[in-house]
């Protein structure tokens, strides 16, 4: 079966391998993309935007063309918004890496379903989107978690604790994250089991006092579901996420619990969807 399962699965990837996320026509010419944001992320060093656009100087295009656009500032932006910028539209291109590789950026981004970046964008216009649209919801959540940090400690203290609490590396500046990698301890940024774990365990032991143990752990659960949607949906989350989903479920069942199915799980689980 292990054969049949590897044989079926590398004839599926032999049929995708020539996928290509859906690109127009660029030039070196400044440009004026039109679309809707799907995501925000503050960085070191400017800000980006992942978004949808649906029009190049003012041509409508037939579908929708995902864009990683980097700018130095702009109004607030959020998931759901209709806004514009001005730059010119690249495909990516490798890079090498500081350990000597080179990292395909290109295949990277096609992975993803985004053909161009856009760098040194320069902002236009923004128009607010719905309200009520999950995603924004859980950014504006998210953010201002993050801006509390900012307010309340030092800027290196803020994204060392902003990456543990919520695994927002990107504010980190490259000094403490190369020490953080010299020493081994990269990993206390990324969100993962340990961070779930908490996160499920504390609510679990404060209901557990107010409810029945079945409601406890149904609100421990949905707990985690919304603590990896702040979190970013990052994959170390979504694992840890379902491997404890499975975890509370045992006990919710009276079942015995195997981290090494719940690992097996999680994995299928995740390729399944990807």
């Amino acid at each position: 079966f292990f054969l049949i399962a590897v044989v079926l699965g590398a004839l599926r990837l032999d049929s995708f391998k020539t996928h290509t996320a859906t690109r127009i026509r660029v030039t070196e010419n400044l440009v004026t993309i039109r679309g809707e944001v799907d995501a925000v992320e503050k960085r070191e060093k400017g800000n980006r935007a992942l978004v949808a656009i649906d029009s190049v100087d003012g041509v409508n295009i037939a579908e929708s063309v995902r864009v990683f656009v980097y700018y130095d500032s702009a109004p607030t932006i959020v998931p759901a918004d209709t806004v514009a910028f001005r730059g010119v539209l690249e495909i990516p291109s490798s890079f090498e890496t500081p350990q000597g590789r080179t990292f395909d950026y290109d295949a990277y981004l096609q992975a993803r379903d985004i053909g161009h970046v856009m760098y040194q964008a320069e902002f236009l216009l923004k128009t607010n989107g719905r309200l009520y649209v999950p995603k924004r919801l859980v950014h504006v959540f998210r953010t201002s978690l993050l801006n509390i940090f900012e307010e309340q400690l030092d800027t290196r203290e803020a994204a060392l604790v902003s990456g543990i609490t919520l695994g927002a590396r990107s504010s980190i500046d490259a000094k403490l994250t190369d020490a953080l990698i010299a020493t081994g301890t990269i990993h206390i940024v990324a969100l993962s089991g340990y961070n779930v774990t908490l996160v499920s365990n504390t609510v679990y032991a404060l209901l557990a006092r107010i409810f029945r143990k079945r409601r406890a752990l149904i609100a421990g659960m949905i707990s985690i579901i919304l603590f990896v949607m702040v979190a970013g949906g990052g994959s170390p989350a979504v694992r840890a996420g379902i491997m404890a989903v499975l975890a509370l479920l045992a006990t919710y069942f009276g079942s015995s619990y195997s981290i090494d199915r719940a690992l097996g799980a999680s994995f299928t689980l995740m390729l399944v969807s990807n």
